[in-house]
């Protein structure tokens, strides 16, 4: 064993010497020229060529090059339900048939009854709305409001975002807390525009003061005095005697629409479409994202929900929202529907009835979350 260990100390001592065998004992090529040697040197195998430099393997699997971050390849967690959502969340000031407060009574005109209805929508939101922006003190002894630049970025409601048409006319992301403000500004310009809620009394319509055969007072009123020959084609006003300056244009007395007979615009219902949509924009921010914080610890949600029950329903009775518009909280009307908190022959139940069979004949993907709003005049304008 001792002289097998000698012999490989003195193999490594001394290399061996088959290269300098191998270079003593060249030929020479046909031409005269030796035979290449290896450039590796005597004794040891030819070196190959450098590779060409490329990344590593470990650059280009790299977090840092690559498209996943770790939050996205970490197993994503399920989202808490909202609190809004929760069986027991359910309660309400109201008892009894929630329709009573919406239906118009038989005596009283439509369009007195639409525009009741949108001041006093906007009076019972305004008091929610003021919970949110309301200061309060933090642990810290900082003082903030509850719907802020910090929590609220952007106009949200679960998955919709609601932009703001600027001067310009582009969508411009705000945050909420600016947007509300911007919202309540706008509709309460609406309001106090007495173009479109007149305050005054309706002008009564003219009473006919003469007659085609002659007037009543006349003398021998029993023998009707004939009149000049009339054409067939002059108008009623004229027949009539009603000033001609007095009298309502051909089209527009053809056309009929709500609020007519009590003097307001023809684009009353559209204007209440917009300021119902804006102020559903707001409820369902509030729904999604203060429920908790700050109305459930003031013990509010049930005041809450009363109000945007009586809101839906007053809202469907003149048609002003639409099924897109309601998606952000169409799983708590649903919730809602099933509970029978809605009345079996409301809009809003039979229009879900409608969908859910139309869903089950054929399916369709629902597009778009994002929409655009509306602000006053020299700071947006009305997008439907």
């Amino acid at each position: 064993m001792a002289a097998f260990l000698n012999s490989v100390r003195q193999g490594f001592r001394n290399p061996s010497n088959r290269g300098t065998n191998n270079q003593q004992q060249q030929q020479q090529r046909p031409n005269g020229s030796p035979s290449p040697t290896p450039q590796g040197g005597p004794g040891y195998a030819p070196r190959m060529p450098p590779l060409a430099n490329s990344p590593s393997l470990a650059s280009s699997l790299s977090l840092a090059e690559s498209n996943h971050s770790p939050e996205t390849m970490a197993p994503q967690q399920p989202q808490p339900r909202p609190l809004f959502l929760r069986d027991s969340m359910h309660q309400f000031v109201v008892k009894g048939n929630h329709m009573t407060l919406a239906v118009c009574p038989i005596s009283v005109e439509k369009g007195e009854w639409l525009a009741h209805q949108v001041v006093e929508q906007f009076r019972l939101l305004n008091t929610f709305m003021t919970v949110i922006q309301s200061t309060y003190q933090k642990e810290d002894g900082s003082f903030d409001t509850h719907c802020n630049g910090r929590t609220c970025p952007t106009m949200t409601a679960g998955t919709h975002t609601y932009t703001w048409l600027d001067s310009h006319r582009q969508p411009t992301r705000l945050p909420a807390i600016q947007y509300i403000a911007l919202v309540q500004k706008w509709i309460s310009g609406k309001i106090l525009d007495p173009a479109i809620f007149p305050t005054g009394a309706v002008s009564p319509v003219p009473v006919a003061s003469t007659y085609a055969s002659g007037s009543l007072s006349s003398p021998h009123s029993t023998t009707p005095i004939p009149a000049g020959p009339t054409s067939l084609s002059t108008p009623l006003n004229v027949l009539s005697g009603t000033p001609q300056s007095n009298s309502v244009p051909q089209q527009q007395q053809e056309r009929d629409w709500i609020g007519k007979a009590s003097g307001f615009p023809e684009n009353f219902l559209a204007v209440c479409k917009n300021i119902y949509k804006q102020m559903f924009r707001v409820y369902a921010h509030v729904y999604w994202h203060h429920y908790e914080h700050p109305l459930y610890h003031l013990d509010c949600e049930r005041y809450l929900n009363s109000a945007f029950t009586h809101f839906i329903l007053a809202g469907t009775q003149f048609e002003l929202l639409s099924a897109k518009d309601l998606e952000p909280v169409q799983a708590l009307l649903d919730m809602w529907i099933a509970k029978k908190v809605f009345p079996a022959d409301s809009l809003i139940v039979l229009r879900s009835t409608a969908t859910n069979a139309n869903e089950n004949n054929a399916s369709s993907n629902a597009t778009g979350a994002s929409s655009n709003a509306a602000g006053p005049s020299g700071q947006g304008q009305p997008q439907t």
